[in-house]
């Protein structure tokens, strides 16, 4: 995932549902953490340390006018697409 802020507002609005990110750039580490945790124990397993990493995730809600743009952008995209298919064949 990019580390633009910019960016995970665009994938929220266009895919236009909640995603969840992580708050740190060392997402990888945190599975390794994660793993490494689970193997000594600390965690009965892997879904229960998902559990407790989900807890430091930063949640991003979808704009819903900025949503709805999107779907109608790529409505228009859909079009011009066809249009441009049909010319090429």
């Amino acid at each position: 995932m990019a580390k633009s802020k910019t960016f995970a507002k665009i994938l929220v609005n266009v895919l236009d549902r909640e995603i969840s990110i992580a708050s740190t750039t060392n997402a990888n580490a945190t599975g390794g953490f994660i793993a490494a945790m689970t193997t000594i124990n600390e965690y009965g397993s892997l879904a229960e340390g998902a559990s407790q990493a989900k807890l430091l995730l930063d949640t991003n809600i979808p704009n819903a006018i900025e949503a709805l743009q999107y779907q109608e952008f790529y409505e228009i995209w859909k079009i011009k697409s066809a249009n441009l298919a049909s010319i090429n064949n």
